[in-house]
Parts: C-alpha cells; structure tokens; sequence
C-alpha cells in the first residue's frame, strides 16, 4: 500500500486453497437405487433415469492479483472540489484437482467510478465488468452431454446515485441502476468446455431494463 497526497492506492497477491467443496456426482439410475427414492421403474423399460448427487470433496487452489486506488482532485477549482474517484481490479486463476466441479468462480472483475461529494448533498457513479462465471452442472440427458455447465456470461453495470439533504433530518435520495440505452440482460449460456460450438452456447436471456428508485428517508 502506498498514500498519496489526497490519494490512496494498493496492489496485492493472494492465494486460497479450498478443500471439500461441494461436487455434483452422476449415476445411472437402477431400479434398486430409484426404489430408494421412491421411483418405480421396471428392469428393460424405456425411460432412463440419471440420479445428480451433490457432496464434499476435491481441493482447489485460486492465486491471484488484487489493485485499488482512490484519489481526491485537489488540483479543481473551489467550486468543482469534492470530486473523488476510484479503480478497483482483481484477476484470479484456478487450479486443482476438481477445477471442472469448482462454481462460482470470477476470474476478473473491475469497478471503477466517480463520486462528488459537497456539504449537503452526494453525487455517486460507479460502474462494473464481470467476466463470465461458472455456475452448476447440468444433468446428463437425452440431449445434454456430460460435463454441461451454466455460466453467467460477462456482465456490465452501470449505478447512478445521488442525495440531498432538504432538512437537518431530511433527505431525499435518488438511486439509477443500469441506466444505459440497453439496460442490464442477464445471460445463461450453456456448454461444454472445448467442444461446443460458440454460437449455440446461449442458452436463456432475461432483459431485466433499468431500475430507477426515489425516495425520501428521516432520522429523529
């Protein structure tokens, strides 16, 4: 970590090593094992049964890089102080001997924005990337291969934020989430690692728009 003058910045390595977390197992589902279940299915009939179990297990390890930095524009005039702004970046790689049932992992994030912030009120603007995430597996089927995962694909956000206080007890707020001309789709694609084809990876998109809240809020 470093200070500078009206400023702040850091940069780190890390590393965490993870064991028994959970993995999905995948069985053929026999007559005697779906009995257990409470499923009764006769020796030789055409339905096939695939039983998806979770459970602890493998060990992975995540190394990675860490940076921030904020910074306070002494430089403005008077009547633009106040502005601050701020840069956050983390980029990780997974290794081990269960990468493949490790979910959940984000290899690279950055954040980064602007705030303005005055006596009686508070402007805020913060933006985010998200590379794309693993998810779950996906049982095996008719027409889903092993080893199928979801994955949230890349994500962008855009926050907008602001307040002003009316009264010593009083303020109203303003909060303008995903505010850009396409507003914020939340992607699942669908596929196996190194053998599906890119385009037919997607698998469901969720148009969520903007968001936008006003309120207003006391203390007494």
């Amino acid at each position: 970590a470093y200070m500078f003058k009206g400023g702040f910045g850091s940069i780190g390595v890390f590393q965490k090593d993870i064991s028994n977390f959970f993995v999905a197992t995948s069985q053929a589902g026999t007559p005697e094992l779906l009995a257990q279940y409470g499923v009764i299915a006769e020796e030789g009939s055409d339905l096939e049964y695939t039983i998806v179990s979770r459970g602890n297990g493998g060990d992975a390890r995540v190394r990675g890089l860490e940076f921030t930095y904020r910074q306070n524009l002494l430089f403005l005039p008077r009547w633009a102080s106040g502005v601050q702004v701020f840069a956050n970046y983390t980029r990780a790689n997974l290794s081990g001997s269960n990468v493949a049932d490790f979910t959940g992992f984000n290899p690279e994030t950055l954040s980064w924005g602007v705030n303005l912030n005055r006596k009686r009120f508070v402007l805020k603007f913060n933006a985010t990337q998200q590379a794309e995430t693993k998810r779950g597996s996906v049982a095996v089927n008719a027409l889903t291969p092993a080893n199928t995962y979801d994955y949230q694909a890349a994500l962008k956000s855009y926050v907008l934020a602001g307040e002003i206080r009316i009264h010593k007890h009083l303020s109203a707020y303003a909060t303008w989430n995903n505010f850009n001309e396409q507003g914020q789709k939340s992607i699942t694609r669908r596929y196996v690692a190194g053998s599906t084809p890119e385009e037919i990876r997607t698998f469901s998109i969720i148009d969520r728009g903007s968001l936008l809240v006003v309120g207003v809020k006391g203390s007494f």
